[in-house]
């Protein structure tokens, strides 16, 4: 019965926080929260001389509603990240002087946020999901690197280092001598046309021979 109790109520609690929580920072304050009254419950068991499989199900039972998170964890951070980058990813080309400034701002900016997410993945996994947090920092960074490489191009088309997009030619108008060419037939046309049709050149007509 208690451990159906204990299952519920992991169940309900985990249920209000997914509900209630507004962010990754929230959370890591919770699981502050919930890891010192874990410490203060295991030490008080002890005192009373419980046994130590009891203390371990007690404490394991108040960070149990966190697994879920642990299992998500990538994503957390990935929508975190995300979220504080917003501005950046909305970075569109004003000028080319104001755009490289703003461009270089933001280098400084990504990485204080990915230093503050290092933190955060040992404060709240004690670096147990670092692969998670490398798998969220390459989805992040990647994000980032295709909008500045975007407004480069840009950029570069503004200071004229690179040519305009030219759009294809339309197509060209066949005129009757290149249709006649294409169909193989001359008939009605004089011999100078036939010539120009086939890569020559039409020469002088011969002298007529008159009769004897």
């Amino acid at each position: 019965a208690d451990d159906v109790i204990r299952v519920v109520s992991t169940q309900a609690v985990a249920s209000q926080l997914y509900d209630q929580v507004s962010g990754l920072e929230v959370l890591i304050d919770l699981h502050a929260l919930s890891s010192s009254f874990a410490l203060s419950i295991r030490e008080l068991l002890q005192t009373a001389r419980c046994d130590e499989s009891v203390v371990d199900v007690v404490t394991m039972s108040i960070m149990q509603v966190y697994l879920p998170y642990l299992r998500d964890y990538r994503q957390l951070e990935v929508s975190h990240l995300t979220k504080n980058l917003g501005d950046i990813a909305q970075l569109e080309p004003e000028g080319i002087s104001d755009t490289v400034s703003r461009v270089e701002d933001s280098v400084g900016r990504v990485m204080s946020h990915l230093t503050a997410a290092v933190e955060r993945c040992i404060q709240f996994t004690g670096g147990t999901e670092a692969d998670a947090l490398v798998d969220a920092i390459n989805d992040v960074l990647g994000m980032y690197a295709s909008k500045i490489m975007a407004i480069i191009k840009v950029v570069r088309r503004l200071a004229h280092i690179d040519p305009e997009p030219m759009s294809p030619p339309g197509p060209q108008p066949i005129t009757k001598l290149q249709q006649t060419a294409k169909t193989g037939s001359f008939k009605g046309l004089g011999p100078s046309a036939v010539m120009s049709t086939k890569g020559g050149h039409a020469g002088p007509a011969p002298p007529q021979q008159s009769g004897a």
